[in-house]
């Protein structure tokens, strides 16, 4: 059994559904009844649409690097780079008109109408989801791993379906909220001090704003020097 109008909860699921769907459409677009400016509309508000999406994720992170330097502008409290000004991704395609997902909504709705449509081409395009159970909240762990790079941390973790995590970090003087993030991986970009210091990392999943089940492992990493 499969859903029957499905769409996935995060921005970057849907880009990502609209971008299977474009990419696989046209080896079903004839029996289906679809014409051409019907995959070529599709393809476009895909294409547009991650576009947008990536878009804003530059933003967000310009936004997260600006407001670092301009706390430590304010307190002095290490050194931090300039942050560059934010530009659009290369190679912007065509816009599109607003009200993308009604229709992918409604070019979905047309092909299960069709009476060549079987249970096999949904799953193939991605406009049916499995039925499943969802996980228990109290339960639900996050795992994360941390690497460095260019001066700072990156700490990876995945979604499982979640909306954002808590991070928090343990520089010597017990944990200390640092960050919600929305979109896997975080990078903590505090100044590595001197001399060489541990710094240890963990996470809770967070809905609504509210902490969902437990926390996470505790990741450690060695910086600076």
């Amino acid at each position: 059994m499969s859903n029957t109008d499905y769409i996935p909860k995060t921005d970057d699921a849907k880009a990502a559904l609209f971008e299977r769907f474009r990419d696989t459409i046209p080896s079903y677009a004839t029996p289906l009844g679809l014409t051409p400016a019907d995959v070529l509309s599709q393809s476009e508000d895909a294409t547009w649409f991650r576009y947008a999406l990536n878009y804003t994720l530059i933003i967000r992170d310009a936004a997260q690097n600006w407001t670092h330097y301009k706390n430590t502008l304010l307190t002095g409290t290490g050194p931090a780079s300039y942050p560059v000004y934010t530009t659009a991704p290369a190679l912007e395609p065509p816009a599109v008109t607003l009200g993308v997902l009604n229709r992918f909504r409604d070019l979905a709705r047309r092909i299960k109408a069709s009476p060549a449509y079987t249970e096999g081409i949904g799953e193939a395009l991605g406009i049916v989801g499995p039925e499943h159970i969802a996980p228990d909240p109290a339960t639900l762990t996050p795992q994360i791993s941390l690497r460095a790079s260019g001066g700072q941390v990156e700490v990876i973790w995945h979604k499982q379906g979640m909306e954002a995590v808590e991070i928090q970090k343990d520089s010597g003087s017990g944990w200390q909220f640092i960050a919600v993030d929305t979109r896997p991986n975080y990078i903590d970009t505090t100044p590595f001090p001197s001399p060489a210091v541990k710094w240890k990392y963990r996470a809770i999943y967070t809905r609504d704003s509210q902490r969902i089940g437990q926390w996470s492992n505790v990741a450690e990493i060695t910086i600076g020097g």
